[in-house]
């Protein structure tokens, strides 16, 4: 069974990551335009044959997100492993992270995977959550702590699978002119914030990307 997930990037931009029985990924970008409402009903619905339909007529544009050449990075500090494309930079973190921080730009404590030239971030961190703590509370803490520290308006929040397991995704469109969306999730007692930063004005393409490398994250213990 084929599974078909859809969200809106931008204005009449859809992004539809269709998970293939073999294991690989589907990803197809559209321009719905006058089309919006029947474009995604059949997303929605999940009819593979529709949307195979749509490429072959040129309605959407659609790649396999085959990750040929792509490496694997396995952290010690923080247990997960997450593939990163040809050419990016990956600068491990050198302090774990402390109860009740929040990651910045320049943080020593996030696991760091940089695009050629340094222009978009990929990064994971984790800290220590006191015992019993849920992905709802985790969730609120992360939200207010940026509003706190960095006076950063959240603009949505949903629900986002990551690493196989439930998370929360907050999409802050403009944080000190960065587009930051980022996924909180709680895995065996340790609170993750995998979040990406880049300067604003090419979100479609960032939020492709960034979704493209968060499925690629495992936890490994």
């Amino acid at each position: 069974m084929h599974s078909v997930r859809v969200r809106a990037l931008a204005g009449s931009v859809l992004l539809a990551s269709i998970l293939l029985t073999d294991g690989s990924q589907l990803e197809l970008v559209a321009q719905v335009g006058a089309r919006s409402g029947f474009l995604r009903r059949v997303l929605i619905a999940g009819s593979l044959a529709a949307l195979v339909g749509l490429v072959v007529t040129g309605g959407i544009g659609a790649q396999r997100a085959t990750r040929e050449g792509w490496k694997t990075f396995v952290s010690k500090r923080y247990h997960y492993s997450v593939a990163y494309p040809p050419g990016w930079k990956v600068t491990g973190s050198t302090q774990s992270a402390r109860p009740h921080s929040f990651p910045s730009a320049d943080d020593p404590t996030s696991d760091k995977f940089d695009s050629p030239g340094g222009s978009r971030s990929f990064r994971v961190a984790a800290q220590v959550l006191k015992p019993g703590t849920t992905l709802t509370a985790w969730t609120a803490a992360v939200i207010q702590n940026a509003k706190v520290r960095f006076q950063c308006a959240l603009k949505s929040r949903s629900g986002r699978m990551i690493g196989g397991q439930n998370g929360t995704l907050l999409l802050y469109p403009s944080c000190y002119a960065y587009y930051f969306p980022l996924i909180v999730a709680v895995h065996h007692g340790l609170g993750f914030y995998v979040y990406w930063i880049s300067f604003t004005g090419h979100e479609v393409v960032d939020r492709a990307t960034f979704d493209k490398l968060a499925s690629t994250l495992r936890f490994t213990s």
